[in-house]
């Protein structure tokens, strides 16, 4: 998702998804944790885009163009729920 789509609509997407969840008879994840194991994941995903950018070649535009997407768009959402405190 580009970051604008991503910030309008990943709260509800999280939301209904820890509700699906609980719905479904998980018991004892709370939504913070949920949002916690949510933005631990976009580490994850952003090392994703590191590697990829590693053993691609980099001189096809196209593989030049999903590997930066992928990189600023996780990049985007790291600063944007301040990840950088989980590296402490």
């Amino acid at each position: 998702m580009t970051p604008d789509v991503r910030r309008s609509q990943e709260m509800d997407l999280l939301a209904g998804y820890h509700a699906r969840l609980v719905g479904e008879g998980i018991e004892g994840y709370g939504f913070d944790e949920c949002l916690e194991d949510y933005r631990r994941a976009l580490l994850i995903g952003f090392t994703y885009a590191v590697q990829a950018g590693g053993f691609s070649n980099m001189e096809h535009a196209r593989n030049a163009a999903l590997i930066h997407a992928m990189a600023t768009r996780c990049e985007a959402a790291c600063l944007v729920l301040g990840l950088a405190s989980m590296l402490n």
